[in-house]
């Protein structure tokens, strides 16, 4: 899992402007992944190598989900050649095995124990296959388009819409799952007040990321997406410690927020979100993007950090 970590930093790291002036430049991409690893543990006194027989199986079962045969090892211990496990590494990230082993990680990270749904799959699958940036495979979930290339990509939101019986559509539960897997914050507490031990989480966060989310419903058809309806005022809420009334727009957490326009035309319900000649209320006011985009933004240090 540790390895893994570090595929991913790379993968990162390789989209440019994630992080503006690291990823540019004449070095190769491991002598500055390994910078950021040196500098993190300056200081301290790291374990020593492990013996290539570990190492195979380790990298193995990383990147290809699966231990390597008695005669891989046995060749791979064999080897003699300085730069061996590079090799190895490659081969793997090479090897068709290794999009299906990384689609079946994040299916598995992202949507838990929610049940499977064959685009999904297939666009988690196709990402790694294409060599697609994190930051661009974030917005898609994040902001899904009603595109059939892409439209597996709508199953981490949709699949959050639904609901149970009698249990209504969980949005507390959507938030704090953008909140804590492309953020990297705990929000749970900041849902009814500033947290208590955590100066930067406040409740005005997590209600203006709530205020996008639950005004989301599917949107059924050929290409599965979702239908936003219209923000026609701010969001009301109070804290559970003060019965003072507070109100927000949309907005991410520790950003600005995003203000609403006024006089917004009431939504079409039967339309679906595409680009047309007439407007729509999403081509005037579409908060799901806005706020996709600044979550995946270039300069969102916590999303960067977050995926590593």
């Amino acid at each position: 899992m540790r390895f893994l970590r570090w595929v991913m930093l790379s993968l990162v790291l390789t989209h440019w402007g994630v992080f503006p002036g690291l990823v540019q430049g004449d070095e190769p991409l491991h002598v500055r992944i390994d910078r950021l690893i040196e500098e993190k543990f300056a200081g301290k006194t790291p374990a020593s190598q492990t013996d290539d027989a570990a190492f195979l199986r380790r990298v193995s079962l990383d990147l290809a989900g699966s231990i390597p045969t008695a005669d891989e090892t046995r060749k791979f211990v064999a080897d003699t050649t300085a730069n061996k496990r590079e090799n190895v590494i490659d081969e793997l990230l090479a090897a068709p095995t290794y999009a299906p082993r990384m689609e079946s990680f994040f299916h598995v990270m992202f949507m838990e124990r929610r049940g499977d749904d064959a685009k999904w799959k297939s666009f988690l699958q196709t990402s790694f296959e294409k060599n697609r940036p994190w930051n661009e495979m974030a917005r898609l979930m994040l902001d899904p388009p009603d595109e059939e290339e892409s439209s597996g990509a709508s199953y981490f939101i949709t699949k959050r819409l639904e609901s149970y019986g009698a249990n209504p559509v969980d949005y507390s539960g959507l938030t704090r799952d953008v909140g804590r897997m492309f953020l990297g914050v705990d929000l749970q507490c900041a849902e009814c007040h500033d947290h208590l031990f955590i100066e930067d989480y406040k409740q005005v966060d997590f209600q203006g990321l709530f205020f996008v989310y639950k005004n989301l419903k599917p949107q059924k058809g050929k290409v599965p997406s979702v239908q936003q309806t219209v923000m026609a005022d701010k969001l009301e809420f109070v804290s559970v410690f003060d019965p003072t009334q507070m109100q927000t727009g949309p907005r991410i957490p520790f950003g600005k927020e995003i203000t609403i326009p006024p006089n917004l035309p009431k939504p079409d319900p039967k339309k679906k979100k595409q680009k047309t000649d007439e407007p729509t209320v999403e081509s005037l006011f579409d908060p799901l993007s806005l706020v996709a985009a600044e979550i995946t933004n270039s300069d969102n240090k916590r999303f960067n950090r977050n995926i590593v």
